[in-house]
């Protein structure tokens, strides 16, 4: 499983990206990576979440996770 996560914004509208790799983390980290990531449903989470009100700097997200049967975004704003 690999994810990616992607935060972008902000007063200063700097670019953070982190990739984790779970093939890279000891054998229990990985297991618990992927049951986060189950217990979240991202699958099953749309590809657009919103904050009902805009603000001025705030920090959007990004998150990408791909295992060897899928690969899904959301778009956190």
């Amino acid at each position: 499983m690999n994810i990616q996560f992607e935060r972008t914004g902000g007063f200063a509208g700097l670019r953070l990206i982190a990739t984790v790799h779970s093939d890279t983390l000891a054998p229990e980290e990985a297991r618990k990576v992927q049951a986060m990531v189950q217990e979240a449903r991202f699958f099953e989470l749309p590809a657009t979440l919103s904050h009902a009100q805009p603000g001025a700097d705030r920090f959007q997200y990004t998150v990408t996770v791909e295992t060897k049967e899928r690969r899904h975004t959301v778009e956190i704003a």
